[in-house]
């Protein structure tokens, strides 16, 4: 009952358009319209979350998720997209196809052998066309209460990888402008330039969205 009552919310405030997401499509849409982009959903898990707000957009859209068991929900949540059960990471460096548009929704804190979305960001200029808008999940800080929600959320693992990534001395408390800081430093190293951003407060996380333009 609990979870069909949570589906019933759910469906009811994407029809009403009240997620952040939404505001985070409308912010990007007024910048650089996504009406026939080429798109890459990363980590898609069952189509159903940030997907559902812009998957009316693509001319393309490509979709990849490494469970299996998310294929068919896949399928009814994105019909036409193309649907690739995969690992992520490696589909990244197999991949020839080339999107203007890629969002990340990655876990909030360590994964497997992965934190975030520190290992993925690197590697996503290999999918970039030579003007894309990627969104990104980000964590400036967690409460109490979202620590005890996520066990592993800052632990000491988290909170060393934390330090290397944004190279910082306070992992618990990074700034957005630090935030931006490092990603426009990772950018720069891909001959690339963010030419706009904008940010979102989603829950524990923020959007953070990043229109990245190649360097002639």
């Amino acid at each position: 009952m609990r979870k069909f009552l949570s589906n019933i919310k759910q469906s009811i405030f994407h029809r009403l358009k009240l997620y952040p997401i939404y505001d985070v499509f409308n912010a990007i849409n007024a910048h650089y319209p996504l009406k026939g982009c080429t798109a890459l959903e990363a980590f898609a898990y069952t189509g159903a979350w940030q997907t559902r707000a812009y998957k009316h957009l693509p001319a393309y859209l490509e979709a990849w998720e490494i469970n299996e068991e998310c294929r068919s929900e896949l399928e009814k949540n994105l019909p036409g997209a193309t649907i690739k059960i995969t690992n992520t990471f490696e589909e990244a460096f197999r991949c020839k196809k080339k999107f203007n548009f890629i969002n990340v929704d990655t876990h909030q804190g360590l994964f497997g052998n992965y934190c975030e979305n520190f290992e993925f960001f690197p590697i996503l200029f290999n999918l970039t066309q030579d003007e894309c808008i990627v969104n990104l999940n980000v964590i400036p800080n967690a409460s109490p209460e979202w620590r005890s929600r996520y066990g592993s959320l800052f632990s000491e693992e988290h909170l060393r990888r934390r330090i290397a990534f944004y190279g910082t001395s306070d992992p618990e408390n990074v700034t957005l402008e630090q935030m931006l800081h490092t990603y426009g430093t990772i950018a720069a190293k891909n001959n690339y330039s963010i030419v706009w951003h904008y940010f979102k407060q989603r829950t524990l996380t923020y959007y953070l969205v990043l229109h990245l333009r190649k360097n002639l």
